[in-house]
């Protein structure tokens, strides 16, 4: 059995406490129901077979995407799955 002092002197080490989290899946319905509370809308673009995206100095290719459209407070996003995305670099033309 430990002294007075020793448990006084225990109480001041950090305890450690093992803390996990639990994930439960979230079913469709109850997912777009939490959505709506927050106003967001999600809605799929269907039938999507390219997203190209350029810019100065390169050009994004992206075949058969999932896109979808986020509206959040009235800010719209575009969202997709970026699998297949091909990456063209654009060489500078020379005079």
């Amino acid at each position: 059995m430990g002294s007075e002092a020793d448990r006084l002197n225990n109480q001041d080490q950090p305890r450690t406490v093992e803390r996990f989290t639990v994930q439960r899946r979230i079913n469709p319905r109850e997912a777009n129901r939490m959505m709506q509370r927050m106003g967001m809308q999600v809605k799929q673009v269907d039938d999507v077979t390219r997203v190209i995206i350029e810019s100065a100095s390169k050009r994004i290719v992206i075949d058969n995407p999932e896109v979808a459209i986020v509206t959040v407070q009235g800010q719209t996003v575009y969202q997709g799955d970026l699998a297949q995305a091909i990456i063209i670099l654009k060489q500078k033309k020379t005079s």
